[in-house]
């Protein structure tokens, strides 16, 4: 209406958090995070010429592939990773990784045979938490669950990896706090949905492929994983493309980050300087440049 703006797809009387106001190609008054639009890079209306994206505020070429990762090697990989601050109730988060399917060997679990898991938020029970899979149809799956399926959960799938990609990839899974959630694959919005209500908690470790309690049957996918961040804050909120980077730094809403500065050793370390590093249970191997 008169004297409003658009602000991620709803219209307000100013703009939110971290938004500029600037003009679009119609001339309409729009909110825009100028750190990530390439329409809007830096400042209203500063174009990022073809084949560069925006990032920090700046055009860039598209970042590189993470420096450190693992792989899975067998079809109940497993790393339980400690969990001190994980839970974030209904506050807003961000959970990204970077990814790539290696196809070194098959799912077949009879229970879900359509499914390779990545992560278990809450092992034991898979509760109140974050479980980002993979569907048979090379499909990244953003899901949450509470306590029973409903429309409170994010249900988000991006398009289909093509077969023969074997490239890197990164995911992200965004909860605003408000209701309001989005799934991002390679910076390219992927779908946003509304009237969420996930609850997260932490009740016990986070397995990172195949989960010991709840779920034991489920398959790890069969992947490599690169730097992963958990966040207790919504990162992204553009829905213009933007250039994910593959090296973070470590800042105030950072919960836990993995794979950025270092490989795999004996455990997985927490670059966040917290006690929720990782410990190898079976078939996580270093990836090799």
């Amino acid at each position: 209406g008169k004297g409003e703006v658009c602000s991620l797809g709803k219209c307000a009387t100013t703009c939110g958090a971290n938004l500029k106001q600037c003009k679009d190609a119609n001339s309409n008054d729009v909110c825009v995070d100028t750190k990530n639009d390439p329409s809007n890079c830096g400042a209203c209306n500063t174009q990022c010429a073809a084949g560069k994206v925006c990032q920090a505020g700046a055009c860039e070429v598209c970042s590189a592939a993470p420096l450190f990762a693992m792989r899975s090697v067998m079809k109940h990989s497993r790393i339980a990773v400690n969990n001190s601050g994980f839970a974030r109730g209904s506050g807003p988060w961000t959970f990204e990784f970077w990814v790539r399917i290696h196809g070194l060997y098959a799912t077949s679990d009879p229970s879900h045979p359509t499914y390779g898991h990545l992560f278990d938020m809450n092992e034991n029970y898979a509760a109140y938490a974050i479980r980002p899979i993979v569907s048979y149809e090379r499909k990244l799956y953003a899901y949450t669950y509470n306590d029973t399926s409903g429309p409170w959960n994010m249900s988000i799938k991006t398009s289909p990896i093509p077969a023969l990609d074997t490239g890197w990839h990164h995911f992200a899974m965004v909860y605003d706090g408000d209701g309001s959630g989005r799934a991002y694959l390679d910076g390219v919005l992927q779908g946003a949905q509304t009237g969420l209500a996930p609850i997260i908690n932490a009740t016990s470790t986070m397995a990172i492929g195949s989960a010991a309690g709840y779920f034991p049957g489920y398959e790890t996918a069969p992947v490599s994983l690169g730097g992963i961040r958990y966040s207790k804050t919504a990162r992204y909120t553009n829905t213009a493309p933007f250039a994910p980077a593959s090296s973070w730094s470590v800042d105030e809403n950072t919960i836990a980050q993995y794979l950025t500065k270092q490989g795999l050793g004996d455990e997985l370390v927490d670059e966040a300087g917290g006690d929720n590093n990782g410990k190898i249970i079976q078939g996580w191997v270093v990836e090799l440049p």
